[in-house]
Formats: structure tokens, C-alpha cells, sequence
């Protein structure tokens, strides 16, 4: 069995994982579409997001983006808000979506 370099096989596994992250992110915009109509925290869509700002937090950990991860987590948290602010989230899905490129 030969040895493959770690980095080559997680930027492999990464590329099998883009449309995911496409979906995921597609989820987030959803969730601040919804805050900019006026519902809380409670609302599904928000929901929603909050569990892709999540499980991006997991995978950019995961797939040597460390800084994607802090970013996704701070994401995390303000949609778990009663009243996630629209332009701190917009902000914050700007910066996950760059470290997703």
C-alpha cells in the first residue's frame, strides 16, 4: 500500500463535499431571507440555518479550515438568538462562503 499525502486526500474529500457545502450555504441564505422578513429565532427557515452554520462549523474543522469553523461557530450563535441581527448574519455567511472557495 503506498502513502498518500493527508493534505491531497482531504482536499479530494473536499471536492466530493462542495455540492454539500453549495446546499448548506443555499440553506443560510434562506435563513437570513427569512430574518429580513421579520421572524424570530423560532422560525424553521432560522432554524435551518442554524443547523448548517453547524454542521459547516463540523466539516471546515474537518477539512483544514480552521478559521471557517470559528467564523461558522460565531454564525451559530447569532442565529440561536431570539432576534438574529440581518446584517451580522449576512456578514458572517459572507465570511463562512470564503472559506469555502
Amino acid at each position: 500500500m503506498s502513502a498518500q499525502d493527508p493534505s491531497a486526500i482531504i482536499a479530494a474529500l473536499w471536492e466530493r463535499f462542495r455540492p454539500t457545502v453549495a446546499e448548506r450555504l443555499a440553506t443560510l441564505e434562506e435563513g437570513l431571507a427569512a430574518i429580513r422578513a421579520g421572524a424570530s429565532g423560532s422560525d424553521q427557515a432560522i432554524r435551518d440555518a442554524h443547523r448548517a452554520a453547524h454542521n459547516l462549523a463540523g466539516a471546515l474543522g474537518s477539512y483544514e479550515r480552521p478559521e471557517g469553523s470559528v467564523v461558522a461557530r460565531t454564525l451559530m450563535a447569532e442565529l440561536g438568538a431570539p432576534r438574529p441581527g440581518a446584517d451580522t448574519v449576512e456578514a458572517l455567511i459572507e465570511k463562512v462562503r470564503e472559506h469555502c472557495v
